[in-house]
């Protein structure tokens, strides 16, 4: 039986609660790098008119979307980092309903969202899901709130924002 969304995201925020990673201690997790074309979604962002390219480290960020140009910027062909984008393009399409504006909780829904996506799309763990954890972390501490209370704050939004990825 496939897992709902919800319990998608409920499973990634117990993983957060306990600090339950599948890393090593003190290494970073490899992320594997992958074609364009083989990225999980890439047919969405298609259908919403969506460019998708590399481009050279400017910033600390591992992917970017730009709304001007309707593009998602990726410094690495990793698949969370697309989702990431997508999720932020979701949020765009989404500006009518979404009620948290903050840079910050937007962050935290985007990577949320892309944790969850990461795990539906390709069926299998997200061994990056630690990076995840300290992205929302940072953002969770400039909101002041736990990362749990941010993600929760969040959840509903987030929910909606996969649902609408994924339809």
């Amino acid at each position: 039986m496939e897992a709902s969304i919800g319990e998608v995201l409920v499973s990634i925020l117990v993983q957060f609660e306990i600090g339950e990673f599948d890393y090593m201690e003190g290494r970073q997790p490899q992320r594997d790098p992958i074609n364009l074309s083989e990225l999980p979604l890439i047919e969405k962002a298609s259908e919403w008119g969506i460019k998708v390219k590399t481009v050279p480290r400017i910033c600390k960020c591992h992917s970017h979307y730009d709304r001007n140009l309707n593009e998602i910027h990726l410094v690495s062909t990793d698949a969370k980092s697309f989702l990431h984008g997508l999720a932020h393009a979701a949020i765009e399409r989404l500006s009518g309903t979404i009620t948290h504006t903050k840079p910050q909780l937007q962050e935290i829904m985007a990577e949320l969202a892309a944790a969850a996506l990461y795990q539906i799309a390709t069926e299998k763990p997200d061994k990056g899901l630690s990076n995840s954890y300290s992205f929302i972390l940072l953002n969770a501490v400039a909101l002041k709130k736990t990362p749990l209370e941010a993600c929760l704050e969040a959840f509903a939004e987030t929910e909606e924002i996969i649902e609408t990825i994924l339809s």
